[in-house]
């Protein structure tokens, strides 16, 4: 359960819906810990604030404060993601995504145009995978054929952009179309493909990560992408994108003997 710090009780709203957002930030701050800043700025630089605070915790937190607020609704999620994405800030940035991934099942097409916006505010891969995955990936998995095609045009669309975390954003997304025991490797393949040649390493990382999880649906699909493109390809992707396949394929493409 969540402790919330005596300094910062007296921050929990009297309306559910009066002073939300600055909540939220007394909250995190309040769970701050400056020993992690430093560790957490290596492994997933950025140029946004960071106030150290562990993904588990960020979880409890946001499982406690839907709790605490049982009458939220997506457009609120939303609402507490606009404010979150234009912080610059990692952990309200988190907050947000994961306060977003509760209400997957109740995601309507309009909310994918917010993904546009939120994006912008990227620049660091951890913020981008959690977003990518937890909440892009689930609103197309959960589309009607129609939208879902429109959201596939997006992500095509995106693989021309100049800003590469949009680039990877779109490869990440494709992850979660082969978790949770879903079995669809065809989006992953196209945008896959569009990148194929992508040399920014926050991308070339995507690429062999969404290819990898392809090949739970399609080994033979993946395979034969690589086979393709084997002499564009890094040695680097081609060997992380083809470690699930079998050591037949592996021989083929000159990574085993």
């Amino acid at each position: 359960m969540l402790t919330i710090a005596p300094s910062y009780s007296a921050l929990m709203p009297e309306r559910p819906d009066a002073n939300r957002w600055n909540y939220i930030q007394a909250l995190l701050r309040a769970a701050a810990d400056p020993a992690l800043v430093t560790w957490y700025r290596a492994i997933a630089p950025t140029g946004g604030v960071i106030l150290g605070i562990k993904v588990p915790t960020l979880r409890t937190m946001v499982k406690s404060f839907a709790a605490a607020n049982k009458q939220l609704q997506v457009s609120d999620a939303i609402t507490i993601a606009d404010e979150a994405f234009a912080s610059n800030c990692r952990e309200e940035m988190l907050f947000a995504t994961f306060l977003l991934g509760r209400f997957k099942t109740r995601f309507a097409a309009a909310d994918w145009q917010r993904l546009n916006v939120w994006i912008n505010g990227i620049d660091n891969w951890e913020t981008c995978d959690q977003l990518a995955v937890g909440v892009a990936g689930e609103i197309i998995a959960r589309a009607e054929p129609s939208q879902r095609a429109k959201f596939v045009r997006d992500l095509e669309k995106w693989t021309k952009a100049k800003n590469p975390w949009r680039r990877r954003f779109a490869l990440a997304t494709t992850t979660a179309l082969n978790q949770k025991g879903r079995l669809d490797a065809t989006v992953a393949l196209r945008i896959s493909e569009l990148l194929i040649t992508d040399t920014d390493k926050n991308v070339q990382k995507a690429l062999g990560w969404a290819l990898r999880e392809a090949c739970k649906s399609d080994a033979a699909a993946v395979f034969a992408l690589l086979k393709k493109h084997k002499s564009k390809i890094s040695r680097n992707v081609l060997r992380e994108a083809a470690e699930k396949l079998s050591t037949s394929r592996q021989v083929a493409l000159r990574l085993a003997k």
